[in-house]
């Protein structure tokens, strides 16, 4: 990576008077000859509808919830809510409707049916949530475990001026907040059923750790478990933390 950020910090420079797409041009096609990157490859159709799908459902799911909060802060006449519950049983058959297809999508491929079931075998990782992480996490083009929490926003970063750092380590929020919602769900099951997971979030509860800090954490475990998994095409066995 070093080598690359310097190769590339050399062509710009050297190329920085005489900016032009000829220029442009010779100076990607000098990166791509002298670092060669991976090449890059679209996402396949299965996970554009897989993705579609899953965005579609969050928005039903953002529906309900804003037409039971109406009825719940607003009076209302007997009427509208009656209209009310007619819409609501309309999003729920939308919604199983949605589910159905997001099954279909996930049988449909024999990839993503094996590594659906693989992370599965995590307990508190149940369909849907295995449906997100396979949408959000493009395991592909993620060399490390370490890259896979990165990518998800699950690393400490720290506010600093100058050479003074400020305030605690807080979660970086740049990352895939889809995938990070998928395994907030994941992470409230894991760390009370599986014992990994567990033991980590009683040696941080210890430590002192905010709720917060360790449902973070036990995010980062499981990003990383999801990752490894997915990468080496093996299930889920228990080990401690």
């Amino acid at each position: 990576m070093t080598k690359m950020l310097t190769n590339s910090r050399n062509l710009l420079v050297s190329n920085y008077l005489t900016s032009s797409d000829a220029v442009d041009a010779r100076m990607l096609a000098q990166f791509c000859a002298s670092e060669r990157p991976a090449l890059w490859e679209p996402d396949s159709d299965e996970i554009l509808s897989l993705r579609g799908l899953l965005a579609y459902r969050d928005q039903l799911i953002a529906q309900r919830i804003a037409l039971t909060q109406i009825v719940q802060s607003v009076a209302v006449g007997a009427t509208l809510l009656k209209m009310n519950e007619t819409h609501l049983v309309g999003i729920a058959e939308m919604v199983k409707q949605i589910e159905s297809q997001i099954q279909g999508v996930l049988c449909s491929d024999v990839t993503l049916s094996r590594n659906a079931q693989l992370l599965q075998t995590i307990p508190g990782v149940a369909s849907l949530t295995a449906a997100n992480v396979l949408a959000e996490l493009p395991v592909h083009r993620l060399h490390s475990a370490k890259a896979a929490a990165a990518y998800a926003g699950l690393t400490p970063a720290e506010r600093q001026s100058g050479t003074s750092v400020k305030g605690k380590p807080r979660i970086c929020k740049t990352g895939n907040a889809k995938l990070r919602r998928a395994l907030y769900m994941a992470a409230l099951t894991a760390k009370r059923k599986v014992p990994a997971f567990k033991e980590l979030a009683d040696r941080l509860e210890a430590r002192g750790k905010s709720g917060k800090q360790i449902i973070v954490a036990v995010m980062h475990k499981l990003v990383r478990l999801a990752y490894s998994l997915l990468k080496n095409q093996r299930p889920y066995q228990p080990v401690s933390a």
